[in-house]
């Protein structure tokens, strides 16, 4: 008893003491069990690191286009492909995701002319095209648009890259292709959009909305008809089902009418009128703000809107 007794007296003499030692040895405790931890989470993240399996990045452009005439095509896949008044691109992509970086086992590029779109006509390796101007590029998907070059005036598609080892690494480079010969540029101040066409503003958005239809134009030279995914296409009021009775089903399934050449416009507004109109712009109303003298009119045609609309 009087051992016990010693002891708490020595305790209450040396409080300080001991709090210091327990504080001391709860630490250690702490640091032993997180470092052994850290060593767990290390080891966890190596094996998963080994283990973990590539991920595919696809996308291939798969199309079909089928002549309905001369300068009218029927189109699957419209949007996974480049089209020109003379050309079609198209772009075949496949990278694997290994740890947290992307590498390219293929992007190439294929060019078709448009009177033989199932024969490749060109191709060209977009990841040896930015290799060439570092080892380490990654390159990306088409522009859009095309591109003429002012020093030979002709026609240029253009892809972007990112330089993975840089310092840089974030910002896109861009490098212009001659379509026909496979030459190469980087300077984006000798290039120019290649407007083949240029649109002036589309006023019929809200008829066409009625039959359930969407009209895309392109500065490359085409116009495109396709079914608006809020409705059902209906054709049977436009001169267009009488010209092609099946188009309401193929638009159906996702396919595109398509005109090219400089008069496409034109020729897709007279298919898209009703009975009795020149085109889908009879009766349409421009008001005295809207045109050059100032008067009201009531249009006849497109051409009545290119004389009149400011």
């Amino acid at each position: 008893m009087k051992m016990i007794n010693r002891i708490i007296q020595w305790l209450s003499r040396h409080m300080i003491v001991v709090y210091a030692f327990f504080l001391v040895v709860s630490i250690g405790i702490g640091i032993w069990l997180g470092y052994h931890q850290n060593i767990q989470e290390e080891y966890l993240t190596h094996t998963q690191s080994q283990t973990q399996k590539p991920v595919n990045l696809t996308d291939r452009a798969e199309f079909e286009l089928n002549h309905l005439g001369e300068e009218t095509f029927l189109v699957t896949g419209l949007n996974k492909i480049a089209m020109t008044t003379d050309y079609i691109l198209s772009q075949d992509i496949d990278y694997q995701l290994q740890g947290d970086r992307y590498h390219a086992s293929l992007n190439k590029v294929k060019v078709f002319k448009k009177e033989s779109p199932k024969q490749v006509y060109k191709e060209y390796d977009l990841i040896k095209l930015s290799q060439h101007y570092s080892k380490s590029a990654i390159p990306n998907k088409l522009h859009v648009n095309l591109y003429v070059n002012q020093l030979d005036q002709q026609l240029y598609f253009a892809f972007s890259y990112l330089d993975v080892e840089s310092n840089d690494h974030d910002e896109a480079r861009v490098v212009y292709v001659n379509i026909e010969t496979g030459k190469t540029y980087t300077h984006s101040n000798l290039f120019t959009e290649s407007l083949v066409v240029s649109w002036r503003k589309l006023y019929f958005t809200r008829k066409l909305a009625d039959y359930g239809l969407v009209l895309a134009t392109s500065s490359n030279g085409y116009v495109a008809l396709e079914a608006d995914f809020k409705k059902e296409p209906k054709l049977e009021k436009l001169k267009i089902s009488k010209n092609y009775p099946q188009l309401e089903q193929e638009l159906r399934e996702g396919k595109s009418f398509v005109i090219t050449g400089d008069q496409a416009y034109s020729e897709m507004v007279k298919l898209l009128a009703k009975e009795g109109e020149e085109d889908l712009y009879t009766n349409l109303h421009l008001s005295e703000h809207e045109t050059t003298d100032g008067q009201e009119h009531v249009l006849k045609s497109y051409q009545d809107f290119l004389e009149w609309y400011k």
